[in-house]
């Protein structure tokens, strides 16, 4: 998809982050709540997403050990 294309089908924040996660999923990211309990989802090797309120999207692959204790 080129830009053009992507602004195309994305008029909104809503729309873009929708079209950004939708690409995400089908590179093999996989969706994250906030609220979940990510020492128990997050894991060496994994590609993740998450969104707040439909109009923002954050997206991360974790390539080390990952210490979710030293984010606290």
């Amino acid at each position: 998809m080129n830009l053009l294309s992507f602004l195309g089908t994305s008029p909104t924040p809503f729309h873009a982050v929708r079209t950004a996660a939708d690409r995400l999923e089908a590179a093999g990211f996989k969706m994250v709540s906030e609220q979940d309990n990510w020492e128990d989802t997050i894991v060496e090797g994994g590609r993740y997403y998450f969104t707040r309120l439909a109009r923002f999207l954050s997206y991360a692959s974790i390539i080390l050990p990952l210490n979710l204790g030293s984010l606290y």
